[in-house]
């Protein structure tokens, strides 16, 4: 019994994602932005797919990926970058961490997996806490906060399910006119 018990221990403290101080978030390495080659996968999904009039793009410049635009709320009113996921990357985490310089706007984070609902894409999002406009931060969002999604509106869904997840994205949608600019470094997987 006590050797199953420490083989237990053993693999816990030993497994890629998880630490043996429980106040420590143990990340690795997602999706990094500090060369061209690293930031490239990124595409730009805009509400002018739907007849909006919002620009958004990505850009790889000053060692980051910049992710800037003008959102403009008549016809739709989002700007997002997204880029694939292999399958089963987010698998053993529970949180993911981005390293970014915001602006004073309200930026979210989605993903994407097979769900359905009304025949659409489901999205899994939440806002990014955003404590310092202005100033590079590194805040975490745990997968148990996002809610599902279709066109931006709530919607029942199957719970997240990290494991089969197919993108990620940074999406604007604050609902405000005008220009934002997000520049992104890093996104880690993590166990918090």
């Amino acid at each position: 019994m006590l050797s199953a018990v420490l083989s237990v221990v053993v693999h816990l403290l030993t497994s890629p994602l998880m630490s043996p101080e429980a106040e420590s978030p143990t990340c690795r390495p997602l999706l990094t932005m500090t060369d061209r080659e690293s930031a490239a996968g990124w595409r730009s999904v805009n509400d002018n797919v739907m007849g909006g009039r919002s620009l958004g793009a990505a850009e790889f410049q000053d060692g980051q990926l910049r992710f800037s635009g003008a959102i403009n709320t008549n016809g739709g009113g989002f700007a997002s970058i997204r880029h694939a996921l292999p399958k089963g990357v987010l698998a053993g985490g529970n949180a993911v961490r981005i390293t970014m310089l915001p602006d004073d706007r309200t930026y979210q984070v989605s993903f994407q997996t097979s769900e359905r609902s009304w025949g659409r894409p489901v999205a899994y999002r939440v806002d990014i806490r955003n404590p310092a406009p202005g100033e590079w931060v590194d805040p975490s969002v745990g997968f148990s906060e996002l809610h599902a999604s279709v066109l931006g509106r709530r919607v029942r869904s199957a719970p997240f399910d990290p494991a089969v997840s197919r993108t990620i994205s940074i999406f604007i949608a604050d609902g405000v006119d005008g220009d934002f600019d997000l520049a992104l470094k890093s996104i880690e997987l993590c166990s918090l």
